[in-house]
């Protein structure tokens, strides 16, 4: 394990340029406790072998800053600041990474890569990173950088310091690795799987807890701690419960309590090896004075329904992505109570995220199901398939959603979780989850 340092740094560390080497009889693609790293050493393989392939010819170095694709190529992720840490691949030869001193041990924890540049933290990293990618460019070259990934005074000082190379040229490869991460291998979609199956324990567990008075926070507690204890690593995001409050992506309030006759959001990932698979559920607490769910509020599950039933098939390789939006879109679009259809329909997701940078793959390479994007479907694709509204009007307001993760096959998209597509009704103080809609009409049984 080779330890680089940057020149000021050599001067008054110099030992730290000595060759420090996993345990004896420990191989590469192994921790140092000998147990093989989490991700197999021929997957590592074959994504490091696409994203040389997927890059442009001309690029003689590859500089990967995304703390999520240096995750996914190398297995390195930190709690710690992420920027400049990266993995630097070569055209020829093998990558390597600029860390942080205190975050060395990471790398040899981690991953297979066995050489390192770095300082302390009084010294300056974006000089030693800097000095990375000058010392694996001698003097002329094309660096590929993620630059919407980049900092503005990390890159101004990039710029600098090779300005002083007139034969460098600096080019953006800010989606080469996120190209590659759309297409999930056959260890990828294991691991998906595994994350669908324990975010619906997780989800099960929020819902279960659902009642008048009931904290939301605390059905956060119980929806986090399923899925942990389920085998979910900590995901990209923790689990989001609101209830009647239309915004964005916020979640639970402190004190904030579960109220008859309004909604109850749920939205999780549990996360395997850095892949995910995200999940929402909505429930409705009945007043008193209700049998059933409201109108608005059956319409809403009916059309969420019909959306699943007409876009998955059209989920096929070649099909355009915003085809399937506008098939979707048109049916959300057609509700007669004034909800609101904001968000695309679907994201690709499973890839790879860390915390607490990551975003649970949110849309990887701005590939989504949405009116603009013209790209065409993949095999082997996932995404959040998220046909969900936002309900402003009357005395009831807030999310209402269902949805799963989806791979795209050449029979159509392929749900990954098994759990209805039902709003679940919550009846004074117990919980069903009932029948079709047409049985659950405001007054009906």
């Amino acid at each position: 394990f080779l330890l680089h340092s940057s020149a000021s740094f050599l001067a008054k560390f110099a030992q730290m340029t000595e060759q420090l080497r996993k345990p004896a009889g420990i191989a590469t693609f192994c921790g140092w406790d000998g147990k093989p790293l989490r991700v197999p050493e021929e997957e590592y393989r074959a994504r490091l072998a696409a994203v040389r392939a997927r890059a442009d010819p001309d690029f003689d170095l590859i500089v990967v800053i995304r703390p999520e694709d240096v995750y996914y190529l190398t297995g390195f992720y930190t709690i710690g600041d992420a920027s400049p840490q990266s993995v630097i691949i070569p055209k020829l030869g093998d990558p390597f990474m600029v860390a942080r001193l205190i975050e060395v041990d990471l790398v040899r924890k981690l991953t297979w890569i066995e050489k390192v540049w770095t300082c302390p933290d009084h010294e300056p990293i974006h000089s030693t990173f800097c000095e990375a990618v000058g010392q694996a460019l001698p003097g002329k070259g094309v660096v590929g950088i993620q630059l919407d990934a980049t900092y503005a005074s990390q890159y101004s000082r990039v710029c600098e310091f090779l300005g002083k190379f007139p034969q460098i040229t600096i080019r953006d490869a800010s989606k080469v690795v996120e190209s590659v991460r759309l297409g999930k291998s056959r260890y990828e979609r294991e691991c998906i799987q595994k994350a669908a199956q324990m975010s619906e324990i997780g989800m099960k567990a929020g819902l279960e807890l659902i009642r008048k008075g009931a904290l939301l926070s605390d059905l956060h507690v119980a929806s986090y701690s399923a899925m942990i204890k389920a085998g979910s690593e900590v995901p990209g995001y923790m689990p989001i419960v609101r209830a009647s409050d239309p915004s964005g992506h916020g979640s639970w309030m402190v004190g904030e309590a579960v109220e008859e006759g309004g909604l109850v959001f749920l939205e999780m990932s549990a996360c395997v090896h850095g892949h995910h698979s995200p999940l929402m559920r909505t429930a409705y607490v009945m007043r008193p004075d209700e049998a059933g769910l409201p109108d608005w509020l059956v319409e809403a599950e009916k059309l969420i329904q019909e959306t699943f039933e007409a876009c998955l098939p059209k989920m096929v390789p070649g099909a355009k992505a915003s085809d399937i939006d506008r098939i979707g879109r048109q049916i959300m679009t057609g509700n007669s109570h004034g909800l609101a259809m904001k968000a695309r329909l679907a994201y690709s997701t499973g890839s790879t995220a860390t915390q607490p940078d990551g975003h649970a793959g949110w849309g990887d390479a701005d590939f989504s199901l949405v009116g603009s994007n013209h790209e065409t479907l993949r095999e082997n694709m996932v995404f959040h398939f998220i046909p969900w509204f936002q309900k402003y009007s009357s005395t009831v307001t807030g999310p209402i959603g269902m949805s799963d993760a989806v791979i795209v096959t050449p029979d159509g998209g392929k749900r990954l979780g098994s759990m209805p597509l039902t709003i679940v009704l919550v009846k004074s103080d117990d919980m069903e989850l009932l029948g079709q809609s047409s049985k659950r009409r405001k007054g009906e049984k």
